[in-house]
């Protein structure tokens, strides 16, 4: 999905991909709902991304999604190769986005991840259980930030790191 408008996926199941369940980009007022995405990048083949529900990308495009609510989701067992790969919900280069009462289990990396160029965002009553490592991490990079932004009211249980991490620049801004 790229550079789309006033778009709603709700209520599919996406299971046995290598790359990830729902990848996107720019556009506005998008709306994903009840969608289920299991057993991604799973088979260990060289170069799976294995991500769950990915908007926004390290390259920063220049159309900024604005306007993206993922929502009711159900995120299980995301693997993939490398650094980048396994998260259950990310975002970069996004305003005005919620990401709230997602169930997310069993993820290789973090169970929501955030930042690069992200402002005016909510990260609220998710139920995140057993990341590799963060449960929500906000981490934007050495030339973007990530501001303005709320997170409360979620559960995260068996994580292998810190349930919640915020970096800027490399360092670590707080660690709970």
């Amino acid at each position: 999905m790229a550079n789309i408008a006033n778009a709603k996926v709700i209520d599919v199941d996406i299971t046995g991909t290598l790359d990830g369940g729902i990848r996107g980009y720019g556009g506005s007022n998008i709306v994903i709902d009840g969608v289920i995405v299991h057993d991604i990048g799973v088979s260990a083949l060289a170069g799976e991304c294995g991500m769950g529900i990915w908007f926004g990308d390290y390259a920063h495009y220049e159309n900024q999604t604005d306007g993206l609510l993922i929502q009711n989701c159900r995120i299980n067992n995301i693997g993939g190769v490398g650094l980048m790969r396994g998260d259950g919900i990310v975002v970069y280069n996004a305003k005005n986005f919620t990401l709230r009462n997602n169930n997310i289990t069993t993820v290789n990396r973090m169970g929501i991840s955030a930042g690069s160029d992200c402002l005016y965002f909510k990260i609220n009553g998710n139920y995140i259980v057993d990341t590799l490592l963060a449960g929500i991490d906000i981490e934007p990079d050495a030339h973007y930030t990530a501001s303005n932004f709320k997170i409360y009211n979620n559960t995260i249980i068996g994580f292998a790191s810190r349930f919640l991490t915020a970096t800027a620049g490399g360092r670590s801004a707080f660690w709970y």
